[in-house]
């Protein structure tokens, strides 16, 4: 797993190989991610979700740079279990976590780091574009930890005051 993950994907056997495959080119194409990771503990999952991506029809318009990209900077990670995988993301925090797990709040709190975290299915990281206004300032890597997303307090003046009486 790349220590700067932008993009990681956990799936578990639930997940659907064709929306995983469409929010993987959402990030390869909207240049939202120098990689994408997808992150599974199931075989089969895995192994749907790298046919997915194969017969995706970005795929058989034979776009160069797009296949480039999804060489050099991604992958699909098969882990023992999800302990693992979790594990993993809690080692090398992204910048866009999607969890598609069937109980992503349960994920989430076991991950504990991410820029922006994307709930289930239904809410694919392509979505922050256009209607989730998640901030494209986000930190990465180790920064998640320490770091948070841009967003409307950061351009507020904040002041502490203290008084205190003779009594």
């Amino acid at each position: 797993l790349p220590e700067q993950a932008d993009t990681v994907i956990l799936a578990d056997w639930g997940a659907n190989p064709s929306y995983i495959a469409a929010d993987v080119f959402a990030h390869a194409e909207g240049a939202l991610s120098k990689s994408v990771v997808v992150i599974t503990s199931h075989v089969v999952t895995a192994t749907e979700i790298l046919e997915a991506v194969s017969n995706h029809p970005a795929m058989k318009a034979k776009d160069r740079t797009l296949a480039g990209f999804l060489d050099e900077c991604s992958a699909v990670v098969l882990t023992k279990d999800m302990d693992e995988a979790l594990d993993l993301i809690r080692q090398y925090p992204p910048k866009h976590l999607s969890l598609v797990v069937e109980h992503p709040p349960e994920c989430m709190a076991r991950t504990a780091f991410a820029g922006v975290f994307y709930l289930g299915e239904n809410t694919p990281a392509g979505i922050e574009g256009y209607f989730a206004s998640a901030s494209n300032l986000i930190p990465s890597g180790r920064e998640c930890r320490f770091v948070s997303p841009l967003d409307v307090d950061d351009f507020f003046t904040k002041s502490s005051l203290a008084y205190y009486s003779k009594k």
